[in-house]
Parts: structure tokens; C-alpha cells; sequence
């Protein structure tokens, strides 16, 4: 009975190791790590030249609207109503238009944020794949989403940052 209860307590110690290698676990502060990489400065240049050639397209056309309007409101008295149709169709047309240029600017933004974001997030993504392995993390979690963060737990984020060559 002896030799039954040591062989399996000399069995369970590799399984209990095993165990606790698998459990070793990390977190990071995505927002933080991105932050302070110099992509990220280049990626909001680029959004907002492209937000400002934009805005004065539609600052353009807004104006040129606006003249318009004035134009057919002063002289809407000394048109004649075919006349008078036509130009609130090319009003109406033209607030279309200025609707249609609003919502392909905002789609036009959104995708080259996408575009200019996802090297920035592949490169962050290897850096914390690299950091994991080399540590033995069997997951790596972003402290942001996190409810409670134990004193205890591994930050990764430093790791993460000099693998990115950032202070």
C-alpha cells in the first residue's frame, strides 16, 4: 500500500507541474503600448491632412450652395414656375450631393484609419506573440477590458515596448 501511495504521488508531480506551467499568464496595455510608437503620430498627420482637404471640399460646396439659395430666394418672385421647379430640383439635387459627399468623407476616413492602423497593429500583434513565447505566456490580456488585475500578475507591457524599442 506504501509503494502504491509514493508511485502515484512521484506520478502526480510532473502532471501538477505541467499544471501550473500551463497557467502562466500575462497582461498588457494595448492603448498604452501604441500610444507612444511614432507610426501612430504619422497615422493621425495623415488623418487629418486628408480630414482637411475634405472639410474645404465641403466648406466649397456648402458655399457654392449657399449662393445659389440666396440667388433663387432673392429673384424666386421674377422667375417663371418652370424656371422656378427647375432651380429648387438643382437645390434639392445639390443638398444631395452635399449629403453624399458627407457620408463618402466619413467612409473614406474610416478606411484609410483601417489602412494606415494595420501594419501599426501587425507589427504590436508580433511583438506580443514574440514577448509570449519567449516568456512562456499561455495567453496575454489587454489591462483595459480587465475588471480586477492582481498584484500578482505578470505586466507584460514593458516587455512589449522594449521588444518594440519604446520607452
Amino acid at each position: 500500500m506504501y509503494k502504491k501511495i509514493v508511485l502515484f504521488a512521484l506520478l502526480m508531480i510532473p502532471v501538477t507541474m505541467f499544471a501550473q506551467e500551463i497557467q502562466k499568464n500575462a497582461h498588457i496595455n494595448y492603448q498604452e503600448i501604441t500610444s507612444v510608437m511614432p507610426e501612430i503620430a504619422q497615422l493621425q498627420d495623415s488623418l487629418k491632412s486628408t480630414a482637411a482637404t475634405l472639410e474645404a471640399e465641403l466648406t466649397g460646396m456648402k458655399d457654392e450652395y449657399n449662393t445659389k439659395l440666396t440667388d433663387w430666394l432673392e429673384k424666386q418672385n421674377t422667375l417663371a414656375e418652370s424656371i422656378k421647379l427647375r432651380r429648387q430640383q438643382e437645390l434639392s439635387d445639390y443638398q444631395d450631393r452635399i449629403q453624399n459627399f458627407q457620408e463618402y468623407a466619413g467612409v473614406m476616413l474610416q478606411q484609410l484609419q483601417q489602412t494606415l492602423a494595420a501594419p501599426i497593429q501587425e507589427k504590436v500583434m508580433k511583438a506580443i506573440k514574440d514577448v509570449a513565447t519567449e516568456n512562456h505566456y499561455t495567453y496575454v490580456f489587454d489591462s483595459v477590458s480587465l475588471l480586477f488585475i492582481s498584484p500578482q500578475a505578470i505586466d507584460a507591457t514593458p516587455l512589449v515596448k522594449a521588444k518594440l524599442g519604446l520607452k
